[in-house]
């Protein structure tokens, strides 16, 4: 027996309003990424069509990010999340998360589960984020592992892309009604130097080569991942330069330049040392 056709969630807004209407889904992630996250959770607003996505650890994890997401939109809207339209998931059905919903009075529209034409916009969401991610990651010389960077940086991306369903319109400036600036965006996972900001000597370096790994705050700054010392920075625009046609993954490329050329004004404060 086969299953009669769905109309495409994707080519219609049910909503009038922010958060009258949001979509959801977990999606499940292969490898672990090097921080430790196996699924990664999206939150899509019908009538913007922003969305948000956080890596998680563990499915159990769902329930917590909902509450800090919800927490976080609804203070910045002033309006209250009329539904919730997640897939057929057992994450959202737990008794925990169905007496929150019933209590805040939030409407819960679950899709069948193993239906994912039903809950078209989430579902199409993932494959576009791992499209993505794989895209992403295959330019810039990195593992899979680091998908959790990746995905957080396509949806970010996405939602200052003009959309088809909105006639052209961003996604980030339907939800605010403010133009979002761009001026921030750089290459995903090219190579990048981070300024060492303590004074070094004058034969130390100035500055370490890193990969652009994406954006905290809104843009205003930018994270990056060292290789040698493996961990992630958080750093400001003027201590970074970034190198966005070279990819920043395995192997760095010959001939880099030093950090006195990228930061030559790091130089001044040497100015006065005696050889």
């Amino acid at each position: 027996m086969t299953r009669g056709s769905f109309n495409n969630p994707n080519t219609t807004i049910h909503s009038t309003r922010r958060l009258q209407l949001v979509h959801t889904d977990v999606c499940t992630m292969k490898p672990t990424s090097i921080a430790g996250f196996g699924y990664f959770i999206t939150f899509t607003d019908d009538f913007s069509r922003k969305s948000w996505v956080y890596p998680l650890r563990t499915k159990d994890a769902s329930f917590g990010t909902f509450l800090q997401w919800l927490r976080e939109v609804e203070i910045e809207t002033g309006e209250n999340l009329g539904a919730l339209k997640p897939d057929g998931g057992g994450e959202y059905i737990n008794g925990q998360f169905k007496s929150f919903l019933v209590e805040k009075g939030i409407k819960l529209e679950p899709s069948p589960a193993y239906t994912p034409q039903l809950n078209g916009v989430a579902e199409r969401l993932n494959r576009t984020l791992n499209m993505r991610v794989r895209a992403m990651t295959t330019w810039a010389h990195l593992p899979l592992s680091f998908w959790a960077e990746a995905v957080k940086t396509a949806c970010y991306i996405r939602n200052l892309s003009p959309s088809r369903l909105l006639d052209g319109q961003v996604p980030e400036s339907k939800w605010s009604n403010q133009i979002p600036s761009v001026e921030s965006l750089r290459v995903f996972g090219c190579l990048v130097f981070l300024r060492i900001r303590k004074r070094q000597p004058k034969l130390q370096p100035k500055a370490f080569p890193c990969v652009f790994m994406g954006y905290e705050q809104q843009g205003r700054l930018y994270r990056v991942w060292d290789k040698s010392g493996r961990k992630f920075h958080v750093a400001a625009p003027q201590d970074l330069k970034f190198l966005e046609d070279i990819p920043g993954g395995d192997p760095f490329p010959a001939n880099l330049p030093t950090g006195a050329e990228l930061f030559p004004a790091a130089n001044d404060d040497e100015s006065g040392e005696s050889d």
